[in-house]
């Protein structure tokens, strides 16, 4: 019996994400703008880029967080910088790409958002399941 999530797991553990929990977060993630992005679609055309380009965004940056995070508990001396260089580099992309939606291309603003703010929810989501599974402890 394969056990849901297993590949992704996988796939994750061999790009360097160690901790179980983190890989559940990026799963989870993945799985949130995998179901999201389709359902966005059916609003509108418009509705439809705007959230996609949001929850790409979105799962970028959420990617590339766990990855810095994890790396920089281990990180030797002097390995701060490229770290640094690396998360200014990410932001100036972020940056760029939010500007040119709003921009010259006038997406629509709220797809866009609620799109970039499913790492929220799935954050959110993490936090109650967690919470959830101490009171069960608990009892």
């Amino acid at each position: 019996m394969i056990i849901p999530g297993y590949r992704i797991d996988r796939w994750l553990y061999r790009r360097g994400f160690r901790e179980k929990q983190v890989r559940m977060l990026l799963r989870r993630h993945l799985y949130l703008a995998t179901v999201t992005i389709p359902l966005s679609w059916l609003v509108s055309p418009d509705w439809g880029v705007s959230f996609t380009v949001g929850a790409i965004l979105s799962v970028f940056n959420f990617y590339a967080l766990a990855r810095i995070v994890q790396e920089v508990v281990f990180v030797p001396k002097g390995g701060v910088t490229s770290l640094l260089v690396g998360f200014y580099m990410r932001l100036l992309l972020t940056g760029v790409v939010l500007f040119v939606m709003i921009g010259p291309l006038r997406s629509e603003i709220v797809p866009l958002l609620l799109g970039l703010s499913i790492v929220v929810l799935n954050i959110f989501l993490f936090g109650a399941a967690q919470v959830s599974k101490k009171l069960k402890e608990a009892r």
